[in-house]
This record gives C-alpha cells, structure tokens and sequence, in this order.
C-alpha cells in the first residue's frame, strides 16, 4: 500500500502567466466568476496564474509534478481537477 503524505515547507506561490491579461482576453468586460463551491467552476479567467507548492526542504528531491485542471478558456474546474489531486 502506498500513502501520499503532502508536507509543504512555505505558503504557495502564485506566478502570473501573462504581465497583464493572457492574449486575445486584453478588451474583456466579463467579471471573473468565483465558485460558489469545490462543484463549481471558475469562470472568465483573463489573468491566468499558476500556484506552486514547495516542500519542506529538508524533503525536496528536485522532482516536480504539474496539474491543470481541467476545462478551458472560459472555466477551470480548479477543486475538482487541481488542489484536490494536490492535496492526495
């Protein structure tokens, strides 16, 4: 049996994609919609971000794993398909 235990060293980093907001989103006029819960998706991203997740150092083996949730230009499903798998 294996067990993931995630054991992080700092606070997340969040890393914007773009300077300002991701090519061809630049004249949006969509409010970016928050989730009302983990079942709900996060709409109308313009200014997408990457969230990084350090170990402990005294742990860290150099070896990095990326996740995207799922969805696209308009949703990200980000509980359902990011911070959950992050979390197991």
């Amino acid at each position: 049996m294996l067990l993931a235990v995630p054991v992080f060293g700092s606070e997340p980093k969040v890393i914007p994609l773009w300077p300002g907001a991701a090519p061809g989103s630049e004249n949006w006029n969509y409010e970016e919609g928050v989730p009302q819960d983990a079942s709900h998706p996060i709409s109308n991203v313009a200014h997408p971000t990457l969230t990084a997740y350090f170990p402990d150092p005294s742990l860290a083996t150099g070896t990095a794993v990326i996740i995207c949730p799922g969805g696209g230009f308009r949703e990200l499903w980000l509980a359902m398909k990011g911070s959950l798998l992050r979390a197991g």
